[in-house]
């Protein structure tokens, strides 16, 4: 089996985030109210598989665990999303009853990815990491430091398998658990979304911003890093690429409303639709490394979806 990058770059990946550990030991940024620690414990490598077990762990992950504890409902796309796991309950108990982790992928393959992959993460933490927009921007931030990276085209369960082998790196170096890896990585994610310029960080110049294909119609949505603070979303200034047509906005940046409002998009729901930060390629090898994909059934829904990346 060929050595993972991580390993072979064990030294300088290392070197690189030693003292970005450092500082954030002393500064954290967390978001422990979004992410209760205590209801995450309560969770992990659960003794029965059951519907509430699926519904607290879902609503953990979509980061709606205070919300919900107050009363408040959670976005339609998010409770189908649920749905669809409590009526597989049994795929999940048997993989609970076989206690094999390799076969997470193939048992749930056909349901929604990120939340297959923290389901599977829960019941298996040593073997898969959770998979989060912020700890993939880390992930793909650190490898561009070590090399002139092109990102390849990993499904979400490579990038979770990834993401293990670089927190148990991490921990096992630092003194800590995967556990604590995981919250500074996301943390660490967070602040590349937030702005390019972090002195501490050495990247080359580039954009980290977060994009959205719409698989269909094969249009993509890209949404600047700033720019947008305290707009509504729909008057988010952002570009967009008609790879069809080979047609983009007029102007820099244009309203995401005008956008959502284009026939293609507008007269074509549902749409499958890749977030995505990095792709490889051009014109027909073009191929984005997706973080999530959904299928989004009306403008109300894909702003929700948008919304809820925004407040993450």
């Amino acid at each position: 089996m060929q050595m993972s990058w991580i390993l072979e770059n064990a030294a300088m990946i290392l070197e690189i985030a030693r003292p970005l550990w450092t500082e954030y030991r002393f500064s954290g940024g967390y978001d422990s109210t979004k992410y209760p620690e205590d209801v995450y414990q309560a969770l992990l490598r659960p003794s029965q598989i059951d519907n509430p077990w699926i519904r607290k762990s879902l609503i953990w992950k979509y980061g709606k665990w205070p919300s919900h504890n107050q009363g408040s409902t959670i976005p339609g796309t998010q409770e189908a999303a649920i749905r669809k796991f409590t009526n597989s309950l049994e795929l999940l108990s048997s993989l609970k009853v076989r206690d094999d982790p390799s076969l997470c992928q193939q048992v749930l393959g056909h349901l929604p990815i990120i939340s297959s992959i923290f389901l599977s993460h829960l019941l298996f933490p040593n073997f898969w990491a959770i998979v989060d927009q912020h700890t993939v921007r880390f992930l793909h931030w650190l490898r561009l430091q070590l090399e002139d990276y092109r990102v390849q085209t990993f499904s979400p369960w490579d990038l979770s398998r990834e993401l293990n082998d670089l927190e148990s790196l991490l921990a096992n170096e630092f003194n800590t658990t995967i556990r604590e890896i995981d919250k500074f990585m996301m943390t660490l994610g967070k602040r590349l979304k937030r702005t390019v310029d972090v002195s501490v960080f050495k990247n080359r110049e580039r954009s980290l911003v977060n994009k959205m294909h719409l698989k269909g119609i094969d249009w993509v949505i890209y949404f600047p890093a700033t720019g947008n603070q305290g707009r509504p979303i729909l008057n988010y200034g952002v570009a967009y690429r008609d790879r069809v047509a080979k047609k983009t906005q007029p102007g820099r940046r244009i309203n995401l409303r005008d956008v959502l409002a284009q026939a293609p998009i507008r007269d074509g729901y549902p749409h499958w639709i890749g977030l995505f930060l990095d792709a490889s390629g051009r014109g027909v090898n073009w191929a984005p490394a997706y973080i999530e994909c959904r299928i989004v059934r009306s403008e109300a829904e894909f702003v929700d979806w948008i919304t809820e990346i925004e407040e993450d």
